[in-house]
């Protein structure tokens, strides 16, 4: 995903970014797992490389003609089979310069991740709720902690942190 950083800036369609992926993806080797993922016969097969999310969009929108603005945030998933192993990974870029608040979105949702990280081991079995390390991080800086599990994608329900402060949630 370093890789890609250097294209997400405003201006670029999410349909170009598929597109870079794709080819940084079968440039080592590997194939693009959502690509073409059809869970059932009457599902359209998936059309992208990736999955992308802009802004208030939750998780596994289709890379299309949408082009990114200043100020957008973008979640991008991925996932890539290479010798009979499936990997996947998703970062949230910032697109130019983000408000005060996606920063800080940013910022709680990667201290998040790096305490998630340090609470792992093989006696913990969920790191992440609301009264863990996770839980107390978001309250300090107004954030809250809520899943999604009707987004769910192949075996997995969707985490969401919640900036508060853009109403709702």
């Amino acid at each position: 995903m370093v890789l890609v950083r250097s294209h997400v800036r405003a201006g670029v369609m999410l349909a170009d970014l598929d597109r870079i992926v794709e080819e940084i993806v079968r440039s080592e080797g590997a194939v693009p797992t959502y690509k073409g993922y059809q869970p059932a016969p009457s599902v359209l097969p998936f059309p992208g490389a990736i999955c992308t999310a802009v802004n208030e969009e939750i998780v596994h929108g289709i890379p299309g003609p949408r082009r990114l603005r200043d100020g957008d945030i973008v979640g991008i998933d991925l996932g890539a089979t290479l010798g009979g192993w499936v990997g996947y990974t998703c970062y949230t870029y910032p697109v130019g310069d983000v408000s005060p608040r996606a920063g800080n979105l940013l910022s709680v949702t990667r201290e998040c991740l790096e305490a998630g990280i340090s609470e792992v081991g093989p006696e913990v079995s969920h790191a992440v709720y609301p009264g863990s390390v996770l839980g107390e991080i978001m309250k300090s800086d107004a954030c809250s902690l809520k899943t999604q599990p009707r987004f769910a994608g192949a075996s997995h329900s969707t985490l969401e942190i919640l900036d508060t402060s853009f109403g709702g949630a």
